[in-house]
């Protein structure tokens, strides 16, 4: 009789497994949801670190958490927590434009003018784009370096113009 109840309670145990498996999956897609839709700035940010510190097995939904987070974080200003969350992007092999362009606004907004050229560089590697060249001659032009920004700004207008 004990044996029966044990493996009653075996097999209930062994059933429920795959359900509680099913509901963190799904708290993890809403999780990802909302931390992606930035409608609620907290509530996404919230939702992205719970994303990240489950940890996911994914590593693109992992890069897209951490680039969401960042891009809220940037949102609110606060660079100091943006500028790491873009480096994780990139670290987990999403060469994203979108990661080296807004680690590069953070860098200027932080006055750390080489980084942002560094970044706005990666990020015009990954394709031409005349507001990149723009952010970049600001950032040499703050540097002082202004034949390079001169020369990203005529650049810009020139990839502007075939455009």
């Amino acid at each position: 009789m004990r044996v029966l109840l044990l493996i009653a309670i075996a097999a209930m145990a062994a059933l429920s497994m795959p359900v509680a498996g099913q509901a963190k999956a799904v708290d993890e897609a809403e999780d990802l949801q909302v931390c992606q839709s930035g409608d609620k700035p907290d509530a996404s940010i919230s939702a992205c670190t719970r994303f990240i510190q489950v940890g996911s097995l994914d590593p693109d939904d992992m890069a897209t958490a951490y680039l969401s987070r960042g891009s809220i974080y940037l949102q609110k200003d606060d660079c100091a927590r943006a500028i790491p969350d873009f480096g994780e992007t990139l670290r987990l092999g999403r060469d994203e434009v979108y990661a080296y362009a807004l680690r590069g606004v953070c860098q200027f907004r932080s006055k750390q003018y080489d980084q942002a050229i560094a970044d706005y560089t990666q990020a015009l590697k990954l394709g031409p784009d005349p507001d990149l060249l723009g952010h970049r001659a600001e950032a040499y032009e703050a540097k002082g370096d202004h034949a390079s920004a001169a020369a990203d700004k005529a650049a810009a207008a020139k990839l502007k113009a075939t455009n």
